[in-house]
């Protein structure tokens, strides 16, 4: 475990008989065990929120690389048909409108 052998668990123990009797040793030992877990908790949850502001950075620093290259992109051209002068009537931006999905 913490790297203790068998004998340095046993010297723990005989110390902690001695130190706390044997009337007072399972109290003890339950208030320690309950320390540990409760421990063992606070550790898991800040291991928990360090991993979710990792991915909450990677996720942001991937937005912005997103956003920058977006605006790098061209934007779409403008549509010009030699017979219409207003993009938005000319017939083959309606056909292409209607063949997109909803």
């Amino acid at each position: 475990m913490f790297g203790l052998g068998f004998t340095e668990i046993l010297f723990i123990l005989v110390v902690a008989l001695l130190v706390f009797g044997p009337k007072k040793l399972p109290e003890v030992s339950r208030s320690l065990g309950r320390a540990l877990g409760e421990l063992r908790r606070t550790a898991d949850d800040f291991r928990r929120e360090i991993a979710l502001s990792d991915l909450e950075q990677e996720r942001e620093s991937t937005q912005a690389q997103l956003r920058t290259e977006n605006a790098q992109k061209k934007p779409l051209e403008e549509h010009a048909c030699e017979h219409c002068e207003d993009s938005e009537s000319c017939e083959s931006n309606a056909t292409e409108s209607k063949d997109l999905p909803q």
